[in-house]
C-alpha cells in the first residue's frame, strides 16, 4: 500500500507545477489529493466528521450518494465563512486594542527582573519559535539561536518574558532579539495582528477546502472532529475571556500557543505580550507593581483591558456613557497612546 507521504513525493518529483502548491498561497496537498486520489472525510457545519468517507476523486467522479454527502462540506465551508468571519474580526480588534499601549524601548537593555517563564519546549517547532529568546542556564543568561535551540527539545526553560518585565516600556532582555526585525516599537499590535490574522485567513481557507476534514493521526478512532482554528475559536475567546481560579500566566501562554500554532507557526515572545497585558493588580500591571511577588494578578478580559488604559479605547465596546465620565474623572490616571494624542503629549 503506497503511503500519503509517497504519494506526496512522486507528485513532488514528477508534476512540474508542485512548487505552486507549496507556495503557502491557496494551494495545498489535501486539493491534489481530491482530485487524484479519494476526497476522503467531510465534515459537516458543527465540525462533526461524516463516519462515511468518499473514496472517489474529482478526475474519476463521485457517486450520487457521495456527491450528496460533498454538500455538508460545501455548506460547512459557506457558513464558516459567513459566521465565523465576524467572529474572528471582532476577536481580532479586541486584542488590538488590548495590547495597543504595550511598546518597547530599544534603548533599555535589561530591566533586571530575577523572574523567568517557565516553558516546556515539546517539540522542535517550538523551539524554532523561541529563537532570539533570552533563558537562564545555569545561572547564565544565554540566547536561543538557530545553531543551539534543537538541544532543548523536550526540556523546560526558564525565559525571559514581557509578563515579568519591570519597566513600563519592555526591555530588549525580556522581549527577545526579534525587535531587531520590526521597524515600530508597539510590539503588542504586532503580536495582536500576528494572532488576528490566523484567526481570520484560516477561517477563510476552509471555505476553499470544502469542509474536508484535516484529522490527526492520535485522534482517529475517538471522537472524530474536525480539528482546525473554526473549531479553536470558541475555546480562544474562553481563554482570552474568563479566566478560572488560579490561574498560572505559563499555563495561559501555553494554551494559546497550542492552539494558534497547529496550523501556523507564530513567536512564542506574541503569545507573552497578550498575555502580559491580561495581568493586572487594581488599576496597575501586575508586572509593574513594585510588591509583585506578594500579590496575586487578577486577569482581566481583552474586553476590559482596553478601559483600563484609555477611556477612549473603553468607548469603542460598551456602556460610552460610562467611560466618557470615567475619562473627565480620572483624565490624569490615563497613559494610554489615544490620550497621549489627546493631549498633545509625546508618544
Amino acid at each position: 500500500m503506497v503511503s500519503k507521504e509517497e504519494t506526496t513525493q512522486y507528485l513532488r518529483d514528477n508534476f512540474k507545477y508542485a512548487y505552486m502548491i507549496e507556495s503557502g498561497a491557496r494551494g495545498s496537498w489535501d486539493q491534489v489529493r481530491q482530485i487524484v486520489l479519494t476526497r476522503g472525510f467531510i465534515s459537516n457545519f458543527r465540525g462533526e466528521i461524516i463516519e462515511r468517507p468518499i473514496k472517489h476523486s474529482f478526475i474519476n467522479g463521485l457517486t450520487p450518494r457521495e456527491f450528496f454527502d460533498s454538500t455538508n462540506g460545501s455548506r460547512k465551508g459557506l457558513l464558516d465563512v459567513a459566521l465565523n468571519t465576524g467572529t474572528s474580526g471582532y476577536l481580532s480588534r479586541k486584542l488590538i486594542f488590548t495590547c495597543a499601549n504595550l511598546q518597547i524601548d530599544k534603548d533599555i537593555e535589561d530591566c533586571g527582573t530575577t523572574n523567568y517563564l517557565q516553558v516546556y519546549v515539546d517539540d522542535e517547532k517550538k523551539s524554532r519559535m523561541l529563537i532570539g529568546k533570552w533563558f537562564k542556564e545555569n545561572g547564565t543568561l544565554i540566547k536561543m539561536t538557530e545553531y543551539n535551540y534543537l538541544g532543548y527539545v523536550g526540556k523546560i526553560v526558564e525565559v525571559r518574558s514581557p509578563i515579568y518585565c519591570k519597566n513600563p516600556k519592555l526591555c530588549t532582555k525580556c522581549y527577545g532579539e526579534l525587535y531587531e526585525m520590526l521597524d515600530t516599537e508597539f510590539v503588542g499590535v504586532i503580536a495582536a495582528q500576528s494572532l488576528g490574522e490566523c484567526n481570520t485567513q484560516l477561517v477563510l481557507r476552509t471555505f476553499h477546502t470544502s469542509g474536508v476534514a484535516v484529522l490527526d493521526k492520535e485522534d482517529e478512532g475517538e471522537d472524530m472532529k474536525q480539528h482546525d482554528i473554526v473549531a479553536d475559536l470558541s475555546t480562544v475567546s474562553k481563554l482570552l475571556h474568563k479566566f478560572p481560579k488560579g490561574t498560572k500566566p505559563e499555563e495561559l501562554v501555553a494554551k494559546l500557543y497550542t492552539c494558534y500554532n497547529l496550523s501556523r507557526t507564530i513567536h512564542h515572545v506574541h503569545f507573552e505580550c497578550v498575555v502580559s497585558q491580561l495581568m493586572w493588580y487594581k488599576d496597575t500591571k501586575w508586572r509593574l507593581v513594585d510588591s509583585r511577588d506578594n500579590v496575586v494578578p487578577k486577569y482581566l478580559s481583552v474586553q476590559t483591558v482596553p478601559s483600563n488604559e484609555s477611556w477612549l479605547m473603553g468607548l469603542a465596546f460598551s456602556n460610552p456613557k460610562k467611560h466618557i465620565i470615567k475619562g473627565i474623572m480620572n483624565s490624569g490616571l490615563y497613559h494610554g497612546v489615544m490620550d497621549k494624542i489627546l493631549c498633545g503629549e509625546e508618544i
